[in-house]
């Protein structure tokens, strides 16, 4: 019997199935994640080093190659290698053979662990070489916040990373990237002028900041059948501490400090990206979420962050909220839900 005289036949039967598929559907619909663009797997990887001031020749031979050559020895089912080395940048990427999830999990943990091990890198990288899984739509902020207005850059930057600070705790946030943010640097700027007159090489101010510049074990000592380990500290906590550094004492008998041939200010590094609102300078946090986040949801949340701490900043701050992409995704649902409607209607 066919399924048109089957459901003639059994008109309750046919409308109870009828019933049954638009509740399924309907329940499909509402915890469907909501995308532009759909999830696609990429059983890929890649390993970034940084090495400051190293020149690509450098950091091909003292980083690239020995991170390269740990993979090849102990990750296995790995279809293409292959890296770039810049201007104090290492990239290696590494492209996986087609497995499962499982494997491709337990390779990308053994490629963490080798990378962690590998111990013949330069004592000058910055941080330890960091290993992500590639993501399709990793670096696509599904929103951006710009802390503002007429405040001093120490407030702005204080705001701005308690800001990310409190973003990065919310579940399914992959990461927080600023612009327009400026590390707290101490400049220290020798006058080639005085180092002559004393016949100083400019060696001997570094040798002098970094021999005075540490904190050291000193042994332990008991106390009461307590043992304490003591250190001695020596790092550097204010500006005064630097200029009283001594360099070296002259024949006469004068000391010879750092403040006598330098100026030290404490400042910020030199502007490596640029934020601006309004034409005026800002500090910018773009969001960007993990794969299985829900866009519509983490920007409701992010949104109601924000209102809380609208009512929290100093005098003359201002939060902003741009690049919304969830007013993008809900006109493109609005549209797929009026078309399902009249589609419906005229069935």
């Amino acid at each position: 019997m066919s399924i048109p005289k089957l459901s003639v036949n059994n008109p309750v039967l046919a409308n109870l199935l009828m019933i049954i598929i638009i509740i399924f559907g309907l329940y499909a619909w509402t915890n469907l994640p909501r995308e532009l663009t759909p999830e696609v797997s990429v059983q890929s990887a890649f390993v970034t080093t940084l090495y400051p001031g190293a020149s690509p020749e450098e950091v091909e031979m003292l980083v690239t190659a020995p991170i390269e050559g740990a993979i090849e020895e102990n990750v296995n089912k790995i279809d293409l290698l292959f890296s770039t080395s810049s201007e104090g940048r290492s990239v290696i990427f590494v492209d996986f053979e087609e497995i499962s999830d499982r494997d491709f999990d337990k390779e990308l943990e053994n490629l963490r662990t080798t990378v962690e091990q590998v111990n013949e890198l330069p004592e000058e990288i910055l941080d330890d070489p960091r290993v992500q899984e590639f993501d399709i739509s990793f670096g696509f902020p599904i929103l951006t916040v710009v802390v503002g207005g007429n405040i001093a850059e120490t407030q702005m930057r204080d705001i701005a990373e308690n800001l990310k600070d409190e973003i990065s705790d919310i579940k399914n946030i992959a990461s927080v990237r600023m612009a327009g943010f400026r590390e707290r640097e101490i400049w220290i700027e020798v006058n080639p002028d005085r180092l002559k007159a004393y016949r100083l090489p400019i060696s001997a101010v570094i040798t002098a900041l970094g021999t005075n510049n540490l904190n050291l074990p000193a042994g332990t000592m008991e106390l009461g059948g307590t043992e304490f380990m003591i250190r001695t500290m020596g790092e550097f906590t204010d500006l005064d501490t630097i200029g009283e550094t001594l360099i070296t004492v002259q024949p006469i008998g004068t000391l010879l400090r750092l403040k006598d041939v330098a100026t030290i200010s404490d400042t910020y590094e030199e502007v490596r990206t640029l934020s601006r609102i309004d034409g005026q300078p800002s500090i910018s946090l773009s969001v960007q979420k993990k794969t299985e986040g829900n866009t519509i949801a983490l920007v409701a949340k992010l949104r109601e962050l924000v209102d809380n701490r609208r009512t929290d900043l100093p005098e003359g701050a201002e939060l902003t909220v741009v690049n919304d992409y969830s007013v993008v995704l809900k006109e493109r649902l609005g549209i797929l839900e009026t078309n399902a409607f009249f589609g419906l209607v005229l069935v």
